[in-house]
């Protein structure tokens, strides 16, 4: 896409307005089974028409020639804005869906994944409603297969890394592919932090920058997760050709690296109000699936030849999201669109197919709600699910409106076919389908107008006939399939273990002997040959037949004569005696010294420096051509600072709670009781806790050091003192000192005053984990202070939370006693204390017993006194 995809997901700088549903076609009724819940819906006949029903005969390859569809085709987009729970992953496993891609869109340029922080293009920060915890659950809950998108935009690849590591080794989650960059063309934050997205523009970037940077978050991500893969670009068509630059520079540059290529495939633009025929016309031009697919692929051929392994994944896939076909996508024609891209995509063969989205407010999703399911879900639930798990060859003659895709598997073969056709029913031959003429068929009908599809039987040579705006799969046994027969290919002219390789209809086969075997069916084949360095062969492509018996091919490959030149890369930067490489020219060299030669011919080679632990090769890549003269390259190592992670740990808040920890410059949020992880290098950082309303932190701020090892903080949150009165049942809390650290086996008293009788003590002791808890108490008053029996702390600070109507929690921190003897004073004697302390018992009992001898004479005094009163 050309701009930025909106609120589900995407964002754009013009959206349409209209989601308009339209409203359902009325339809007659036949007599079927509901393939779904009783009562959901029944399938619809054909309409009456007064001119001659149109004939379509879908040619079916033999079932020898099943293909096992891609274990990554069915996949959907699970965009983090919205919930996606346990009940969710339900829904998604009741779909032959198995590829879920998190957290969707440009949500994966926008998403901090240990916070949940969501930064929007405007720079607001909401909290995502699925965080990356709940998706790992309930990914693993239905044994999915992950998509995981990282960052790109901000161009940090460090963050990349330290949320790999986070998802790897924190959550115990390997995803299957890590994606770099949604639409980077349509940037408008490139290189710029999450926190200055409401004040600055980046702009976007350009495909060779892009690449390069799609390479250093490879490198980056694979020193925490060396088992993982990538795909990156996430872009779409715009315009015809519109992502050639970025493929080609792509494939020729992290080719090596890349598992795939992603793109996006929508409609854009449109009429104002676009109608289900004008909708249905897109299939076929170059928006398309199959257009945009196969020139994809044909970019990535031209730019890395050798790159066979590097493939096309649809990671973002719909019939239209701008424009007039958005009213469309919630009516019965949007997905009646996406049932004739299966068929596509299954006859192209896709690698992935990614349907937007999950759920979301965007009207094409699968559910715009909990439980508000849209017809787009049960075109997966209901017809996809009738699939088999491998494809066949298949071709359509006949109306251009219908589309169709043949699967198969041991147990039979199921027909997919769309007919996007608005007025026309279609009929069909099935003689070249590849069915079981003697077989009766189970037919899975769906036509505008009725809510779910309806399964009904065919019987054996009945010409079944598809409506108008209608969805059809038939299934039943297939014809018995062709025996394979031996191919062999014999090579004469290169030494003894030799790699050479042979593609037969675009499957590479490799050999380092003298034959390369295998088996193919009767039909024709192509083939090309690729030889090895300094050879060329003959014939270097051609076809041959099978029919009925083995096949031989004859190779014979031939030396070319060379006249080679030192290509010679020179390190600095690297201790002595490190090792390192270069890959040039599919060929590789390991050394300790200094440098690394090879001899090439005249020509134009890509170099790829190998990974040194530690270190950041200047330049990693690139391109040198030989001319006739010897060529020198200096690649400049530059030490990478090591990156460990200070764990703030907090004790105290309420389950869910937001709380944040600033430190080094880094602002890491998180929820209680989770802790917050600051990415920090070595040295000695100032950290600042926030603000918690109704909380008080303790420490709320100060300093953490990191010295080659990540470290952990624990930070103490405790409600402000509160003084209450009600009657008390029990008491429960906890002792720790100024560091967080918990307080065994200290005696803790709790004075209460204000209740009946007026003042009660509570003495308790901490248990190993420094807990106390006391029941079955009868207090009415308010607690008034709380002291312990120690004589190296002291009470720095209580609090009060009342847990229930008769139920306290009581925190208590302790600072250590601190000596007022001046430095370097010996201080008194033990025996000169004793002394100085009999002297003061004795003098309080002088005063004691001084009063008490003036209280007796005053009591004299009032005796006569009471005794003169007249009576």
């Amino acid at each position: 896409m050309q701009h930025r995809r909106q609120a589900d997901g995407r964002r754009s700088r013009a959206r349409s307005a209209a989601l308009l549903v339209a409203a359902l076609l009325a339809a007659t009724v036949i007599a079927a089974v509901p393939l779904s819940v009783p009562g959901r819906g029944i399938a619809a006949s054909a309409p009456a028409t007064t001119s001659p029903i149109p004939t379509a005969e879908p040619i079916v390859g033999p079932p020898s020639e099943a293909t096992p569809i891609s274990s990554a085709f069915w996949g959907i987009n699970i965009a983090a804005a919205q919930r996606f729970n346990s009940a969710d992953a339900a829904s998604v496993a009741a779909t032959p869906v198995n590829y879920l891609l998190y957290p969707a869109g440009i949500l994966g340029e926008e998403y901090n994944y240990t916070s949940g922080v969501l930064t929007s293009d405007n720079g607001t920060q909401t909290l995502a409603a699925t965080s990356t915890t709940q998706f790992v659950a309930s990914c693993e809950q239905i044994a999915c297969h992950a998509i995981l998108q990282l960052p790109a935009e901000i161009n940090r690849p460090g963050t990349a890394a330290f949320y790999a590591n986070y998802v790897v080794h924190t959550l115990d989650f390997q995803p299957t592919y890590w994606e770099i960059g949604n639409d980077p063309s349509g940037w408008n934050h490139f290189n710029v932090t999450w926190s200055d997205w409401a004040t600055e523009e980046g702009g976007n970037t350009t495909p060779l920058p892009f690449a390069n940077l799609v390479h250093a978050y490879i490198a980056a991500v694979l020193k925490v997760d060396p088992a993982a893969k990538f795909l990156a670009l996430g872009a779409g068509m715009g315009d015809k050709n519109y992502d050639k630059a970025w493929v080609e520079e792509l494939a020729e540059v992290d080719g090596k690296e890349l598992s795939g290529i992603a793109v996006h495939s929508y409609i854009e633009g449109g009429p104002s109000v676009g109608t289900d025929a004008q909708l249905f016309a897109n299939l076929n031009g170059f928006y398309s699936l199959p257009d945009q697919v196969l020139a994809d692929r044909s970019y990535i051929e031209s730019a890395c030849p050798n790159c066979s392994h590097l493939q096309v994944f649809v990671t973002e896939i719909n019939a239209a999201e701008d424009g007039g076909y958005a009213n469309l996508l919630p009516t019965f024609a949007g997905t009646l669109y996406l049932a004739a891209e299966i068929a596509q995509g299954l006859t192209l063969q896709a690698t992935n197919l990614d349907w937007f989205a999950y759920d979301s407010h965007y009207a094409g999703s699968w559910s715009t709600g909990v439980d508000k399911w849209q017809s787009q879900y049960y075109l997966f639930k209901d017809v996809a699910t009738q699939l088999k798990t491998e494809t066949l060859p298949t071709t359509i003659v006949g109306p251009s409106t219908l589309y169709g895709a043949a699967t198969y598997n041991t147990s039979g073969l199921a027909l997919l076919l769309a007919n996007v056709n608005t007025t026309s029913s279609v009929q069909l031959n099935l003689t070249s389908s590849e069915f079981s003429p003697t077989s009766a068929l189970t037919q899975y009908l769906w036509v505008n107008g009725t809510p779910l599809p309806v399964a009904s039987t065919l019987p054996a040579g009945d010409v079944p006939v598809l409506p108008p705006l209608s969805i059809e799969v038939l299934e039943g046994p297939a014809v018995q399939p062709s025996v394979p027969y031996p191919v062999e290919f014999d090579e004469n002219g290169l030494p003894s273990g030799s790699n050479w390789s042979v593609s037969v209809n675009g499957t590479a086969y490799r050999s380092n002997s003298s034959t390369l075997s295998l088996s193919e069916p009767n039909g024709t084949f192509s083939f090309s040959v690729t030889p090895p360095t300094g050879y060329v062969a003959a014939p270097a492509a051609g076809s041959f037949i099978v029919s009925g018996g083995p096949v031989l091919v004859s190779i014979a490959f031939n030396a070319t004569p060379t006249l080679d030149f030192a290509t010679t890369f020179t390190e600095t930067g690297l201790p002595a005696g490190t090792q390192w490489s270069v890959a040039l020219n599919n060929s590789s060299s390991g050394t300790t010294s200094t440098s690394v030669a090879f001899w090439e011919t005249n020509g134009s080679y890509q170099f790829t420096v190998g990974e040194v632990p530690g270190y950041t090769p200047n330049p990693g890549f690139g391109s040198i051509s030989v001319d006739g003269f010897a060529v020198n390259v200096t690649v400049n190592f530059v030490p990478i600072p090591d990156i460990y992670v200070a764990t703030f740990s907090e004790i105290g808040l309420a389950f869910d709670t937001v709380w944040a920890v600033s430190a080094g410059g880094t602002t890491a949020n998180a929820y209680a009781p989770f802790p917050a992880l600051v990415a920090l290098p070595d040295g000695t950082f100032n950290f600042t806790v926030g603000t918690v309303t109704g909380y008080n932190a303790t420490p709320p701020s100060g300093w953490v050091t990191i010295a080659g090892v990540g470290t952990t903080v624990s930070i103490m949150f405790t409600a402000p003192p509160t003084i209450v009165a009600n009657r008390i049942y029990s008491v429960q809390g906890g002792v720790m000192d100024s560091s967080g650290s918990a307080v065994p086996n200290i005696g803790v008293s709790l004075l209460f005053r204000g209740g009946t009788p007026p003042v009660e003590w509570l003495n308790l002791t901490t248990d190993s984990v420094g807990r106390f808890a006391a029941s079955g108490l009868n207090l009415t008053g308010n607690l008034s202070s709380v002291s312990v029996d120690s004589t190296s702390y002291q009470v720095a600070q209580s609090s009060v939370t009342w847990l229930a109507p008769d139920a306290v929690n009581v925190t208590v921190v302790l600072n250590p006693l601190v000596s007022r003897t001046p430095p370097g004073a010996s201080g008194l004697s033990s025996l000169a204390w004793t002394i100085i302390g009999l002297a003061v018992v004795a003098a309080l009992l002088n005063v004691a017993l001084i009063r008490a001898a003036l209280r007796n004479r005053r009591m004299a005094r009032y005796r006569v006194y009471f005794a003169k009163l007249p009576h």
